[in-house]
């Protein structure tokens, strides 16, 4: 097979927010979070947390430290310390997901990636190129880590990446549902 420039990948995430219900920050600076629902979040995943009051000690991307139940977990805050407060606001977990596998005895140049965020508020996303396809990439993995996109912003980032066996993933994260990605490049057989 020849070499052909073409799509070779495009996705939309997909992501729901949790309510937060409590915060407290210890003295150690140590961030915890209570939500209406179990999160599901592990240690060292992303997420996006937001009050609807605007605390900067909380507000932010953030990386969990602990789960310490199904309904809490922590970050690291560098702030005086705030008393357990009753709270508004949501937390959206950074679910990373495929947006393409270079395909056995194939190398592939990924020559551009356009991000657009669709929504209405600014949000963030995330571009790793990985091993395996699952869990938290590595931040050695990471190609852009927590990046800003304004609300109805298009963003095309002109990038010379080559996947094969060995890294044959390019996956992606995003703060909010409302991103879209498409990848562009050639495949060399």
């Amino acid at each position: 097979m020849g070499t052909v420039y073409k799509v070779l990948g495009q996705a939309a995430s997909s992501q729901s927010s949790l309510t937060i219900t409590t915060t407290v920050l210890s003295a150690a600076n140590v961030a915890t979070i209570t939500t209406s629902a179990a999160h599901g979040f592990v240690v060292g995943q992303q997420v996006s947390v937001i009050l609807t009051t605007g605390v900067v000690a909380y507000d932010g991307n953030r990386t969990v430290a602990s789960v310490p139940t199904s309904t809490t977990f922590t970050f690291d805050s560098v702030s005086p310390a705030i008393a357990s407060a009753t709270v508004s606001g949501t937390v959206t977990g950074f679910s990373w997901f495929d947006l393409y596998a270079c395909p056995s005895a194939t190398a592939t140049v990924v020559s551009s990636l356009v991000i657009t965020n669709r929504g209405n508020n600014a949000g963030y996303y995330n571009i790793a190129i990985d091993t395996v396809n699952s869990g938290q990439p590595g931040v050695a993995k990471m190609v852009v880590q927590n990046d800003l996109a304004a609300a109805r912003e298009t963003i095309a980032l002109t990038i010379g990446l080559i996947t094969d066996a060995t890294n044959k993933y390019i996956r992606v994260a995003a703060s909010n549902a409302d991103f879209t990605f498409s990848l562009y490049g050639s495949e060399i057989s």
